[in-house]
């Protein structure tokens, strides 16, 4: 008879997988940005006297930036100091003789008003000289000088722009698809054109949507404690996202 052969079993591999979680990365395109930057401007108007630090220089917070000839300042000073000594006088007259009945509470009255007049102008002229020295509002680094000595400064025209090197920023924008992955704290890796890598943190997530791109502007805040990093770098921003 014939013999059939039985069908062998066939064997099978097994392995057991598990689900895990894993982190995707959001890489945004975006530049470096200094985080506090300003345009440092005269107050009172004058010819330029001086000029202390130049592009590059650091400096500290008061140091005089530009100094703005005094003209008749310190006279109009001296002239107000000497009419507040002098309605301080007339007022401690009026106030004895007004204690004595010779003067009416009008007449006191008028003096103490006279008096508190030359105080507030003798503040104002003071005002006046001490903005004539235009002063860094922070620590930092002088990017620009926009007058020269000899130059006529009015109030509001620019002396030199002043950058504060820490914290600097790294920006730019996320997609409505990607923004929901991010949030305040969240740690980012930043590389520059220039070739540093610098880890920071998202400091700034924008709860509106641009209406022309419709993406969502962030920040993320970078130490430079060495003054490396330059405002306007091309940088890659990666952030790790769930």
């Amino acid at each position: 008879s014939d013999i059939v052969d039985k069908p062998s079993t066939p064997r099978v591999r097994v392995s057991e997988l598990v689900a895990t979680e894993r982190d995707a990365t959001v890489i945004i395109r975006g530049r470096t940005q200094a985080k506090n930057e300003v345009d440092v401007r005269a107050e009172v108007e004058g010819v330029v006297q001086a000029i202390h630090f130049e592009k590059g220089d650091h400096v500290k917070k008061g140091d005089t930036l530009c100094e703005i000839r005094l003209n008749d300042r310190g006279a109009k000073v001296a002239q107000a100091a000497a009419l507040v000594a002098q309605t301080q006088k007339e007022l401690q007259v009026a106030q004895d003789l007004y204690k004595q009945g010779f003067r009416s509470k009008t007449q006191l009255a008028q003096s103490e008003a006279a008096y508190a007049q030359a105080q507030a102008g003798l503040a104002t002229m003071n005002v006046a000289l001490a903005n004539t020295h235009i002063k860094a509002p922070f620590d930092g680094i002088v990017d620009d000088r926009y007058v020269n000595a000899g130059d006529y400064m009015r109030p509001g025209d620019k002396c030199e722009m002043v950058i504060a090197p820490e914290p600097f920023l790294a920006t730019g924008t996320v997609s409505e698809q990607d923004v929901g992955g991010i949030s305040l704290g969240d740690p980012a890796t930043v590389k520059l054109v220039t070739g540093e890598n610098v880890t920071g943190r998202v400091s700034f997530v924008a709860d509106r949507a641009d209406q022309m791109t419709r993406a969502f502007r962030i920040e993320v805040e970078l130490p430079n404690p060495d003054a490396k990093l330059r405002d306007g770098v091309s940088a890659e921003i990666n952030i790790a996202v769930k």
